[in-house]
């Protein structure tokens, strides 16, 4: 099939394979964001004492317990932007060409947040004390620390990083150019 040929009723495979990916995450992100605000917003008001019962954490996973008593915020968050996902990637299989850059632009967030939230997540697990005692010192917990931080932002932005590879390939800004509503400042041209 020509891509040029393409039209709404009938966009390339390439579009339809990444749009029902981008669908089935987005679908899956409301589906976890309603469960926490469910969850966390509203079991939790009609549980007698409620999620209020954990025990305190030890200093250092303090900002992990925050997070933990305010999932029904991450919740909201998460739900929204999924709302918004499912949103653009119904007008993405009907190749809008604003979202294709909302698209592109959700994966450049993730890449972003993969990096630096690998880098985060990763200093609780090189942070606790070792069994054995320390024999690394401070230059070398430093750079276990770098190393582990370093490979699990690469493990969280593979995929975001494919993605907007492909979001970016010629098949689909061929795809959104040939649907004729002009060229877009942010999508360039094929």
């Amino acid at each position: 099939m020509n891509v040029l040929n393409a039209s709404a009723k009938n966009p390339p495979g390439t579009v339809v394979a990444i749009g029902t990916l981008w669908l089935i995450v987005a679908g899956t992100m409301l589906a976890w964001g309603l469960a926490l605000l469910v969850l966390f917003g509203v079991i939790d008001n009609f549980v007698p004492g409620g999620l209020d019962d954990f025990p305190k954490p030890p200093p250092e996973a303090l900002p992990l317990y925050w997070t933990f008593m305010h999932y029904w915020i991450g919740g909201l968050l998460a739900s929204s932007l999924g709302l918004l996902g499912v949103y653009s990637g119904i007008h993405f299989l009907r190749l809008k060409p604003w979202s294709r850059a909302a698209l592109e632009a959700a994966g450049w967030g993730a890449i972003a947040l993969g990096l630096f939230g690998g880098l985060w997540l990763s200093q609780f697990w090189t942070s606790a004390p070792l069994e054995g005692g320390d024999s690394y010192g401070p230059s070398g917990r430093f750079a276990i620390r770098l190393i582990t931080g370093l490979l699990t932002s690469a493990y969280y932005v593979v995929f975001p990083v494919a993605f907007v590879w492909i979001l970016r390939s010629r098949t689909i800004r061929q795809a959104f150019a040939a649907e004729g509503e002009g060229a877009h400042p942010l999508l360039g041209r094929a």
